[in-house]
């Protein structure tokens, strides 16, 4: 779907497509924004291996056949490709699972939809309404934070500001064995342990 552009005057089925085409067959896709985001996560998430993620991630995303090439035509189909919408390369990143929270607020705030009760609502439906969330929600505060610049900034205005732009960074993914890890190495310094056979874990 790397040329599919939103529009009022196309068909439906066009607009928001429920199956993808491959070698002149429709495969039936699970196109409502939960799947998508759990795809996400689930791709991103450190203790799952990844030689295991493809199968999993089409096994959420297609309910029956699984065309060849499947993980690259799923993960196309959930990328649309607006070319009239390129996003900013300078704007702040976003990531679906960190800010879940201010996406939440921003479409009850602006358009009165419960995304925790919605019984359904297509993927690309959700990514347009996505894009279209003004300057006064909750997301756009959060985005702003993450990516103010503070050099200017003086005092104490400028350590306010750069403690709640640490606080809106995107967190680096880590393991459980990480985590665990971290916190044994943490509890050794802490406690004057041997930290040697930590380290050449």
């Amino acid at each position: 779907m790397s040329d599919w552009t939103f529009s009022l005057s196309h068909p439906l089925v066009h607009v928001l497509p429920e199956t993808l085409e491959m070698d002149g067959r429709e495969y039936p896709v699970n196109s409502d924004f939960r799947a998508a985001l759990k795809i996400f996560r689930l791709l991103d998430d450190p203790d799952i291996a990844d030689r295991h993620k493809p199968a999993m991630a089409c096994g959420l995303f297609y309910p029956g056949d699984i065309p060849p090439n499947g993980m690259r035509l799923m993960l196309e189909w959930l990328s649309p490709g607006d070319k009239s919408r390129r996003r900013d390369p300078n704007a702040p990143p976003m990531d679906f699972e960190f800010d879940a929270d201010v996406i939440y607020a921003s479409f009850l705030q602006q358009y009165g939809i419960d995304l925790l009760h919605v019984e359904r609502l297509h993927w690309y439906a959700f990514l347009t309404l996505l894009r279209g969330l003004g300057e006064g929600t909750a997301l756009s505060a959060r985005l702003y934070v993450r990516g103010r610049d503070t050099r200017r900034l003086k005092g104490k205005e400028k350590q306010s500001a750069e403690i709640a732009k640490r606080n809106a960074q995107i967190p680096r993914k880590v393991s459980s064995y990480e985590q665990m890890q971290q916190k044994a190495l943490n509890d050794a310094l802490m406690h004057g342990g041997d930290v040697s056979e930590l380290l050449k874990q």
